[in-house]
Protein backbone atom coordinates (compact mmCIF):
# COMPACT_ATOMS: atom_id res chain seq x y z
CA UNK A 1 0.00 0.00 0.00
CA UNK A 2 2.71 2.35 0.94
CA UNK A 3 4.67 1.58 -2.67
CA UNK A 4 0.96 2.33 -4.44
CA UNK A 5 1.18 6.27 -2.59
CA UNK A 6 4.43 6.82 -3.35
CA UNK A 7 3.48 6.14 -7.01
CA UNK A 8 0.18 7.44 -6.77
CA UNK A 9 2.07 10.96 -5.26
CA UNK A 10 5.09 11.04 -7.64
CA UNK A 11 3.32 13.33 -10.00
CA UNK A 12 2.24 15.85 -7.76
CA UNK A 13 5.72 15.86 -6.22
CA UNK A 14 7.51 16.58 -9.97
CA UNK A 15 5.13 18.88 -10.94
CA UNK A 16 5.54 21.06 -7.49
CA UNK A 17 9.37 21.39 -8.58
CA UNK A 18 8.98 21.69 -11.83
CA UNK A 19 6.71 24.83 -11.03
CA UNK A 20 9.80 26.01 -8.78
CA UNK A 21 11.82 25.90 -11.40
CA UNK A 22 9.71 27.88 -13.97
CA UNK A 23 8.71 30.25 -11.91
CA UNK A 24 11.75 32.72 -12.34
CA UNK A 25 11.39 32.16 -15.67
CA UNK A 26 7.73 33.20 -16.35
CA UNK A 27 7.91 35.81 -13.99
CA UNK A 28 11.11 37.50 -16.29
CA UNK A 29 8.63 36.94 -19.66
CA UNK A 30 5.62 38.18 -17.97
CA UNK A 31 4.86 41.29 -16.72
CA UNK A 32 2.50 41.46 -13.05
CA UNK A 33 -0.25 42.97 -14.69
CA UNK A 34 -0.58 39.74 -17.04
CA UNK A 35 -0.43 37.18 -14.26
CA UNK A 36 -3.20 39.28 -12.77
CA UNK A 37 -5.28 38.96 -16.15
CA UNK A 38 -4.58 35.08 -16.04
CA UNK A 39 -5.21 34.61 -12.54
CA UNK A 40 -9.06 36.14 -13.14
CA UNK A 41 -9.52 33.18 -15.77
CA UNK A 42 -7.94 30.31 -13.97
CA UNK A 43 -10.50 31.01 -10.98
CA UNK A 44 -13.28 31.82 -13.56
CA UNK A 45 -12.15 28.27 -14.85
CA UNK A 46 -12.13 26.30 -11.74
CA UNK A 47 -15.36 28.02 -10.10
CA UNK A 48 -17.65 27.05 -13.92
CA UNK A 49 -15.91 23.52 -14.04
CA UNK A 50 -17.12 22.78 -9.84
CA UNK A 51 -19.95 24.56 -11.31
CA UNK A 52 -20.93 22.49 -14.20
CA UNK A 53 -20.00 18.87 -12.83
CA UNK A 54 -22.19 19.38 -9.70
CA UNK A 55 -20.66 16.74 -7.88
CA UNK A 56 -21.40 14.33 -10.72
CA UNK A 57 -17.48 13.18 -10.52
CA UNK A 58 -18.09 12.46 -6.79
CA UNK A 59 -20.91 10.30 -7.23
CA UNK A 60 -18.62 8.62 -10.23
CA UNK A 61 -16.02 7.87 -7.72
CA UNK A 62 -18.31 7.09 -4.74
CA UNK A 63 -20.32 4.14 -6.73
CA UNK A 64 -16.91 3.02 -9.02
CA UNK A 65 -16.26 0.45 -6.69
CA UNK A 66 -19.89 -0.84 -6.76
CA UNK A 67 -19.54 -2.19 -10.34
CA UNK A 68 -19.59 -5.72 -11.06
CA UNK A 69 -17.65 -5.24 -14.56
CA UNK A 70 -15.86 -2.89 -17.21
CA UNK A 71 -20.02 -2.71 -18.75
CA UNK A 72 -20.89 -1.67 -15.65
CA UNK A 73 -18.68 0.85 -15.07
CA UNK A 74 -18.80 2.37 -18.91
CA UNK A 75 -22.53 2.64 -17.63
CA UNK A 76 -22.15 4.58 -14.69
CA UNK A 77 -19.95 6.78 -16.64
CA UNK A 78 -21.73 8.30 -19.22
CA UNK A 79 -24.46 8.40 -16.81
CA UNK A 80 -22.20 10.98 -14.41
CA UNK A 81 -21.74 12.35 -17.55
CA UNK A 82 -24.77 13.18 -18.84
CA UNK A 83 -26.32 15.98 -16.19
CA UNK A 84 -22.83 17.46 -16.45
CA UNK A 85 -22.55 17.74 -20.26
CA UNK A 86 -25.98 19.19 -19.82
CA UNK A 87 -24.70 22.11 -17.69
CA UNK A 88 -21.82 22.74 -19.71
CA UNK A 89 -23.58 23.57 -23.00
CA UNK A 90 -26.07 25.59 -21.04
CA UNK A 91 -23.13 27.33 -19.23
CA UNK A 92 -21.26 27.68 -22.44
CA UNK A 93 -24.54 29.56 -24.40
CA UNK A 94 -24.77 31.69 -21.86
CA UNK A 95 -21.01 32.98 -21.97
CA UNK A 96 -21.39 33.05 -25.69
CA UNK A 97 -24.17 35.26 -25.49
CA UNK A 98 -22.65 37.85 -23.46
CA UNK A 99 -19.36 36.89 -24.70
CA UNK A 100 -18.12 40.59 -24.77
CA UNK A 101 -19.65 41.19 -21.07
CA UNK A 102 -17.28 38.55 -19.97
CA UNK A 103 -14.58 39.48 -21.44
CA UNK A 104 -14.60 42.78 -20.51
CA UNK A 105 -15.23 41.77 -16.75
CA UNK A 106 -12.45 39.53 -16.74
CA UNK A 107 -9.74 41.52 -18.47
CA UNK A 108 -11.25 45.17 -18.61
CA UNK A 109 -11.03 44.74 -22.95
CA UNK A 110 -13.23 43.96 -25.29
CA UNK A 111 -11.01 40.99 -26.59
CA UNK A 112 -13.63 38.38 -26.83
CA UNK A 113 -10.88 35.44 -26.98
CA UNK A 114 -11.00 35.56 -23.31
CA UNK A 115 -14.57 34.13 -23.38
CA UNK A 116 -13.94 31.93 -26.30
CA UNK A 117 -11.09 30.49 -24.28
CA UNK A 118 -13.19 30.60 -21.40
CA UNK A 119 -15.38 28.18 -22.62
CA UNK A 120 -13.64 25.68 -24.41
CA UNK A 121 -11.22 25.51 -21.01
CA UNK A 122 -14.45 24.95 -19.09
CA UNK A 123 -15.52 22.15 -21.51
CA UNK A 124 -12.18 20.11 -21.55
CA UNK A 125 -11.46 20.79 -17.92
CA UNK A 126 -14.58 19.15 -16.42
CA UNK A 127 -14.12 16.19 -18.94
CA UNK A 128 -10.52 16.26 -17.93
CA UNK A 129 -11.62 15.62 -14.53
CA UNK A 130 -13.46 12.24 -14.56
CA UNK A 131 -10.70 11.78 -17.09
CA UNK A 132 -8.03 11.21 -14.19
CA UNK A 133 -10.34 10.19 -11.40
CA UNK A 134 -11.23 7.87 -13.90
CA UNK A 135 -7.43 6.41 -13.80
CA UNK A 136 -6.74 7.09 -10.61
CA UNK A 137 -10.26 4.69 -9.67
CA UNK A 138 -8.68 1.85 -11.93
CA UNK A 139 -5.39 1.93 -9.52
CA UNK A 140 -3.00 2.80 -12.15
CA UNK A 141 -1.03 5.10 -10.30
CA UNK A 142 1.90 5.15 -12.24
CA UNK A 143 -0.18 6.72 -15.33
CA UNK A 144 -1.96 8.57 -12.43
CA UNK A 145 1.63 10.39 -11.60
CA UNK A 146 2.53 10.79 -15.32
CA UNK A 147 -0.99 12.28 -16.43
CA UNK A 148 0.18 15.06 -13.55
CA UNK A 149 4.01 15.20 -14.83
CA UNK A 150 2.45 15.80 -18.42
CA UNK A 151 0.01 18.30 -17.25
CA UNK A 152 3.29 20.53 -15.57
CA UNK A 153 5.28 20.06 -18.67
CA UNK A 154 2.80 21.23 -21.19
CA UNK A 155 1.83 24.17 -19.15
CA UNK A 156 5.54 25.39 -18.81
CA UNK A 157 6.41 24.52 -21.97
CA UNK A 158 3.05 26.19 -23.53
CA UNK A 159 3.50 28.55 -21.74
CA UNK A 160 7.21 29.64 -22.41
CA UNK A 161 6.97 28.91 -25.85
CA UNK A 162 4.27 31.38 -26.53
CA UNK A 163 5.68 33.86 -24.85
CA UNK A 164 9.32 34.01 -26.44
CA UNK A 165 7.47 32.89 -29.99
CA UNK A 166 4.42 34.90 -30.06
CA UNK A 167 3.86 37.48 -27.27
CA UNK A 168 4.40 37.82 -23.82
CA UNK A 169 0.98 38.02 -22.53
CA UNK A 170 -1.51 36.23 -20.19
CA UNK A 171 -2.66 34.54 -23.06
CA UNK A 172 0.54 32.22 -22.78
CA UNK A 173 -0.93 31.12 -19.84
CA UNK A 174 -4.77 30.60 -21.04
CA UNK A 175 -3.38 28.53 -23.71
CA UNK A 176 -1.19 26.86 -21.83
CA UNK A 177 -3.70 25.87 -19.32
CA UNK A 178 -5.99 24.82 -22.08
CA UNK A 179 -3.41 23.03 -23.80
CA UNK A 180 -2.63 21.27 -20.26
CA UNK A 181 -6.24 19.81 -19.99
CA UNK A 182 -6.61 18.84 -23.39
CA UNK A 183 -2.95 16.65 -23.65
CA UNK A 184 -4.10 14.72 -20.69
CA UNK A 185 -7.84 14.85 -21.82
CA UNK A 186 -6.76 12.67 -24.67
CA UNK A 187 -4.18 10.37 -22.93
CA UNK A 188 -6.58 9.91 -19.97
CA UNK A 189 -9.48 8.21 -22.30
CA UNK A 190 -6.92 6.55 -24.23
CA UNK A 191 -5.73 4.27 -20.65
CA UNK A 192 -9.67 4.08 -20.18
CA UNK A 193 -10.70 3.98 -23.58
CA UNK A 194 -12.85 0.51 -22.68
CA UNK A 195 -15.03 2.66 -20.76
CA UNK A 196 -15.08 5.66 -23.11
CA UNK A 197 -16.66 4.25 -25.70
CA UNK A 198 -20.48 6.23 -26.09
CA UNK A 199 -23.04 4.61 -24.06
CA UNK A 200 -26.36 5.97 -25.93
CA UNK A 201 -28.86 4.22 -23.30
CA UNK A 202 -29.80 6.49 -20.62
CA UNK A 203 -30.71 5.39 -16.92
CA UNK A 204 -32.69 8.31 -15.43
CA UNK A 205 -33.11 6.50 -11.79
CA UNK A 206 -29.33 5.73 -11.85
CA UNK A 207 -28.88 9.41 -12.82
CA UNK A 208 -31.34 10.45 -10.39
Amino acid sequence: MFKFFLKLSFGTWVSMVVSLVTVPITTRLLMPQEFGKSALFTVGVALLIRLVLLGADQAFVRKYYEQANRQALRKLLWNSLYTPLALAFAVLLLIYAFRAEVANYLIEENDLRVAYMLMATTLVGFLDTFSINAVRMAKKATAYSVINIIRSLVNVGGLIAYALWVEPTFYAIIYSVFLGHLVCLIYGIWLERDIWQPQLKIDWLEIK
